[in-house]
């Protein structure tokens, strides 16, 4: 909703300017997509989230 309907950006504006760099110099379609509603790309997206922070932590020695 924050890229089709204009809502507010309140956390990390870091990645959402680099988002719009990025949308300027790439074509981007935006599609919601409903969260854990068995859709296959929502789900691989998730899987890879949840493997980025698990060694994220591990790197830096936090427990999960």
């Amino acid at each position: 909703n924050t890229m089709t309907l204009g809502w507010k950006r309140s956390k990390n504006l870091d990645l959402w300017e680099q988002l719009d760099y990025y949308a300027t110099i790439h074509n981007i379609r935006y599609t919601w997509v409903k969260g854990h509603a068995s859709n296959e790309y929502n789900n691989a997206c998730d899987k890879m989230a949840v493997a980025a922070i698990t060694t994220l932590k591990t790197l830096i020695g936090v427990r999960a």
